[in-house]
């Protein structure tokens, strides 16, 4: 029997893409699906003119201080009902939080918690404001998220709201660039018509401000019932994403002013009242697939005085239940409520990580286990995954562990729609930071052969695929260690130097990494967090992290965090001038001023950590970067030896007579007068750790 042969024609199959283009269109502008960035765990109000720029530290010290004073963080854990070895766990990742990072979200109200103090006083706190975060963001002290909360639309307020959403903004503009993690809330929200005066608001000031189209977005606080049922009988909430699509960042659910609508009695205002449940199900439906995030509510029972331990419980519990029901946001009121907030949302990601991990690492290598996971289920695994890197409750590397090895899932085999639901994970630089840093592991039989690979006696180039497990080796005097050596002094090839990638799991290192007299070195981190021992001082290097270690400099390095990190050694027999010597120093990328080489406009930089004339220094480690078209614009024919580790992006490299093509992951020896150019054609930057020496006569003898 012959097979069958379609019986829809082109012209079929042409009317019904006809048909459904508008669906097409609604899909695509109108429910992108969450973008795998990253949600604060809380948002904290404080009345607007009480913002500092040590706030947010005061916050974690008092929660820590009650912490302290009731038993500490297991005690805590084990009054959420924590078995021991999950208290523990959690304990510490809490008190580093709260020493770190106590506060993910800060609102500066100017709604209830500021209330009406006559307009002259709410336009200079409002100004203040302005000023304070812009302040605060500069030094560092800002949290990630922050904004106001202004006064609502409705008619007696609306005016006031209006310009102290604007004094806020211009205030801000008029003080640089806008926070990243700038939000703005709009309060009591009954209308649809009231958000799209707020889209024509925020719209006005992107014009005025010369701000990109959708740069300011807003939250909306679901406080009414009418925005959940409307007068038509439809539900206003469910229009809001389509009315402003894109414009909406969040709903946040106002627990007591929506209680109090339904003439809920005091005593039974709660984020479980039925009430609650009911809005918050109303909001989960409106907003799927749309990438609007949501937020619970909070409670007013407060963990002071004798109802410390009580409130704790309470606190934990709703945080516990919000997180189960898909809220993966909640408000803190009180310093105090921190210490159960991060307890129990640490909780619930280390508890459920083993069996997500396992199940997605099932999904994607298709093998059979007891639960068969739908496409729609692995990208909720992955999410949920990585929403508990991003919070500090789990590390990148336990996950990387559980969910197979020290190899990124996103590289394994499988189906390509299961290994885009794994490369969720890799948003928010959960396997691979700003900088590549190899992941090891094996290609599977199937691979090719063929690879990028050059050996010749001019130059080599060692493309990233080549960097796997079987090619790493051990070092001397290193714990939980292993490292790529991508150069060595030999003949023909290096012969000034040596370069390695190291990685550290947790809990590794070396209290002494350095044994051979008169060799000083470059650390350069790629990813993680490391403590460097440098002569008896204690140093932490994270992403970006520079180290000069002189040659007989006394040092050592630990892995403290839970996750690898990875970094690059150079290391070089230091030539003796006399008269100068090589000083340590310990510095980040971001804190040096990177140089415009000479009428280039600013396509071609370089970060120098030392200064090229000071001839203590006979070589440096620097960070090259070319914009999408810049060049280097003849070939460069030079008596220094190079290595270059491509950090960020790809390129053409003249090498010699050659021109290969690089990217990120890529290392390239250049040999005393090989010929080099470059031309970086994008889209993005393209960068590279740039080893040289210098500054010494050429030995004859």
């Amino acid at each position: 029997m012959a097979a069958p042969k379609p019986s829809l024609s082109a012209g079929d199959l042409a009317h019904i893409d006809g048909q459904l283009a508008a669906t097409d269109r609604l899909l695509d502008r109108n429910y992108p699906g969450d973008d795998g960035s990253r949600q604060p765990v809380h948002t904290v109000y404080v009345p607007a003119d009480r913002f500092t720029a040590s706030l947010t530290a005061g916050w974690g010290a008092e929660a820590t201080a009650t912490a302290d004073a009731h038993g500490g963080f297991e005690k805590l854990g084990r009054l959420l009902g924590q078995d021991a070895g999950l208290a523990e766990a959690v304990a510490a990742r809490v008190e580093a939080k709260l020493a770190s990072e106590p506060i993910e979200d800060l609102r500066l109200d100017f709604e209830d918690g500021f209330g009406d103090r006559g307009d002259d006083a709410e336009d200079a706190a409002a100004v203040a404001a302005a000023s304070a975060v812009a302040a605060a963001v500069a030094a560092g002290s800002a949290p990630p998220f922050i904004g106001i909360r202004f006064k609502c639309f409705e008619a007696a307020t609306r005016a006031r709201g209006l310009r102290t959403l604007d004094l806020f903004v211009s205030g801000l503009a008029a003080a640089g660039e806008l926070p990243d993690g700038l939000v703005l809330t709009l309060p009591k929200v009954t209308t649809v018509a009231q958000v799209q005066a707020m889209d024509y608001a925020v719209s006005r000031l992107e014009e005025v401000h010369s701000l990109p189209g959708g740069r300011l977005r807003f939250e909306v606080q679901v406080e009414t019932p009418q925005l959940i049922l409307g007068p038509e009988g439809t539900s206003p909430v469910a229009q809001l994403p389509h009315a402003v699509p894109g414009r909406i960042s969040g709903l946040h659910y106002g627990t007591y002013d929506y209680s109090a609508s339904l003439q809920i009695s005091a005593e039974y205002q709660s984020m479980e009242h039925p009430v609650a449940d009911f809005a918050k199900e109303v909001m989960q439906l409106a907003v799927a697939g749309t990438g609007i995030r949501l937020s619970d509510g909070s409670t007013n029972i407060i963990p002071v005085g004798d109802n410390v331990e009580n409130a704790w419980q309470l606190h934990g519990r709703l945080v516990r239940r919000s997180l189960e029901r898909g809220y993966y946001q909640g408000w803190d009121l009180h310093p105090a409520q921190l210490a159960s907030r991060f307890a129990a949302t640490y909780a619930f990601y280390r508890e459920g990580l083993p069996a997500a991990a396992a199940r997605l690492r099932s999904y994607v290598e298709r093998t059979e286990g007891g639960v068969m996971d739908e496409p729609a289920t692995a990208r909720a695994l992955a999410a949920f995954v990585l929403r508990g890197v991003q919070c500090g409750a789990v590390g990148a590397g336990e996950v990387q562990v559980l969910a197979g090895g020290r190899t990124s899932p996103a590289h394994r085999t499988g189906a390509p729609a299961a290994r885009h639901h794994f490369q969720l994970l890799s948003k928010g630089s959960l396997f691979m930071g700003k900088y590549y840093s190899p992941t090891g592991g094996l290609p599977p039989q199937t691979h090719l052969t063929t690879e990028r690979a050059i050996v010749t006696e001019a130059y080599t180039v060692i493309p990233k695929g080549v960097m796997t497990d079987i090619v790493t080796s051990n070092l001397p005097g290193f714990s939980n260690t292993r490292s790529w050596i991508i150069a060595r002094p030999i003949s023909g090839f290096a012969t000034t130097f040596s370069q390695l990638i190291v990685e550290i799991g947790p809990g590794g290192g070396a209290p002494r990494a350095e044994f051979e007299e008169g060799v000083e070195g470059v650390i350069f981190v790629t990813k993680g967090k490391l403590n460097l021992t440098l002569d008896g001082e204690l140093h932490q290097l994270e992403e970006g992290g520079y180290a000069y270690l002189a040659a007989g400099a006394q040092w050592g390095l630990e892995n403290v965090s839970d996750d690898v990190v990875s970094f690059h050694w150079i290391r070089k027999a230091y030539e003796r001038l006399e008269g100068f010597e090589a000083k340590s120093f310990v510095t980040n990328e971001k804190d040096v001023e990177p140089t415009s080489m000479p009428d280039t406009n600013d396509v071609w930089k370089t970060t120098r950590f030392t200064d090229s004339n000071d001839l203590a220094h006979d070589m440096q480690v620097n960070i090259v970067t070319f914009q999408p078209g810049g060049v280097i614009p003849f070939p460069e024919t030079h008596v220094m030896e190079h290595g270059l580790y491509v950090l960020e992006g790809k390129a053409m490299y003249l090498l010699n007579n050659d021109w290969v093509e690089v990217e990120a992951g890529d290392f390239m020896w250049l040999r005393a007068f090989c010929p080099q150019a470059c031309y970086a054609g994008g889209p993005g930057e393209f960068r590279y750790l740039l080893y040289k020496d210098m500054n010494r006569q050429v030995r004859l003898t």
